[in-house]
């Protein structure tokens, strides 16, 4: 049997989404975080507690000592994706949090942050060093694998930006060719940050295109953030945003994964402006 040839078409990104790991079920962790503002972390087989809220959370596996673990959270009554890269290897830990609703001329319009720290570990200082913002993959290209046939791209060319295109004939070229010919470019805001050599959290905040074409596309400002391990080419991560229902914008929240390959680009792609920056 050629699994090819069975597509789940109805499980579109999550195909290859990574099984949810339950081992931190009974941990609790101490994140000593460089914001000045410490967090508990407690985990059950479902559920989680962060410092005295509960919320279902989902956990999956980007090495055999790496955990992203990811929830949905309304602390001031405004939706929040609460994202934690938990490093037990270098007892370190990086917490992403993305909100919706700050911005009252885009209220869909996604707003990140980022906060580095340290898991207290009983019998160990605190380590000094941090997962960090980095430029290691600028001039990297990859092929990710969603599904068994949707294809995509990724040229990672700027500190701030990556570049996306798709495989000619392909289904993400009969998704995306009509939307993103009402755009300067494919380019969109990005962050790379340096978990450990050749693991990087790469998170993609879709805020040009949401303020360029609002309700006339299917995805809105969405936030994909994802863990990319280089070693074994494969991503684990999460969609947090909205998409568009009947007409109307319904909230989105997915775990996913994808395979990976390097290839290289057409230089024409590569060197072309970015209309984003002057």
């Amino acid at each position: 049997m050629n699994l090819e040839d069975l597509p789940r078409e109805l499980d579109g990104l999550t195909q290859f989404a990574k099984p949810p790991c339950h081992e931190l079920d009974g941990e609790r962790f101490h994140l000593v975080m460089d914001s000045g503002f410490d967090i508990d972390l407690e985990f059950g087989r479902a559920m989680c507690v962060w410092n005295g809220w509960s919320a279902e959370y989902h956990c999956v596996k980007a090495d055999d000592d790496t955990y992203l673990v990811t929830f949905i959270a309304d602390p001031d009554g405004v939706r929040e994706c609460h994202s934690f890269v938990l490093d037990l290897e270098q007892r370190l830990v990086t917490h992403h949090t993305c909100a919706a609703g700050r911005n009252p001329r885009h209220p869909l319009l996604m707003t990140d942050t980022y906060d580095f720290g340290a898991i207290e570990t009983e019998g160990y200082a605190l380590p000094y060093r941090r997962h960090c913002f980095t430029g290691d993959l600028l001039g990297t290209q990859v092929q990710w694998h969603w599904t068994t046939d949707l294809v995509s791209r990724h040229a990672y060319l700027e500190p701030s930006f990556y570049r996306v295109t798709w495989e000619e004939g392909g289904r993400m070229e009969e998704t995306f060719d009509e939307e993103m010919s009402m755009i300067p470019a494919t380019d969109e805001l990005a962050r790379y940050i340096k978990i450990k050599d050749r693991m990087y959290l790469f998170v993609v905040t879709e805020e040009k295109v949401e303020r360029l074409l609002g309700d006339n596309q299917p995805f809105r400002s969405d936030s994909m953030l994802f863990i990319e391990n280089f070693d074994r080419m494969f991503h684990v991560g999460r969609a947090f945003g909205a998409m568009m229902v009947g007409g109307v914008p319904e909230p989105l929240y997915m775990i996913y994964g994808a395979f990976g390959k390097p290839l290289e680009l057409p230089e024409k792609l590569l060197s072309l402006p970015n209309r984003y920056t002057v």
